[in-house]
This record gives C-alpha cells, sequence and structure tokens, in this order.
C-alpha cells in the first residue's frame, strides 16, 4: 500500500511534470497553467526566483527539493525523536559523503 503524500508535495510534483510536460511535448496541463505559474510554486518551495528562460533549471531545483524533502520526511517517520534540523544535516552529510 502507498504512503501518506504530502498535498504541498503533490502540488509541488504537478508543477515539475506541468513544467516537463511544456517542455518535451508543448502541451500544457491546462490554460491557466503557465510556466510562470509553475515556476512560481516551485519558487515558493525553493526560495529562488526563477525568469522566464530558467525551466530547466526550476525543474532540477523542484526535484532537488522534493527529494530531499522526502529522505528527511523517511529519516523522521523511522527516528521520532529525531528534529527538523537535525534530520536536514544528516540528509547533507549523507550527500556530501556520496559525492
Amino acid at each position: 500500500m502507498a504512503g501518506f503524500i504530502d498535498p504541498q508535495l503533490f502540488r509541488l510534483s504537478c508543477a515539475i511534470k506541468g513544467l516537463e510536460l511544456k517542455q518535451k511535448t508543448g502541451l500544457m496541463l491546462t490554460r491557466g497553467a503557465t510556466n510562470s505559474k509553475l515556476m512560481a510554486i516551485i519558487s515558493e518551495f525553493t526560495g529562488r526566483r526563477y525568469k522566464r528562460n530558467e525551466v530547466t533549471r526550476a525543474i532540477e531545483d523542484g526535484k532537488a527539493f522534493k527529494d530531499v524533502s522526502r529522505q528527511v520526511s523517511e529519516l523522521i517517520s523511522q527516528q521520532p525523536d529525531l528534529s527538523l534540523d537535525e534530520a536536514i544535516k544528516v540528509i547533507t552529510a549523507r550527500q556530501v559523503v556520496t559525492q
């Protein structure tokens, strides 16, 4: 059975997939889902503003944020006594070691 999906991460995933769909095929999710609106959703999570020509950067940043937040939530579910800051430090240390 699939686990619980955070609604905000689902929103981020839809924005990423919408940009990928537009970039690969030229199709839009819906008339209101423009590139600028989808990149604004991603920038809510990453804290970085994207220009019109930075679609691939927005997709990469969104995927990276989603992966890290998924790892943090898994780590916190495994070790409930861990604080959010400590979990982020552990994930960051893991990424430094693997690189």
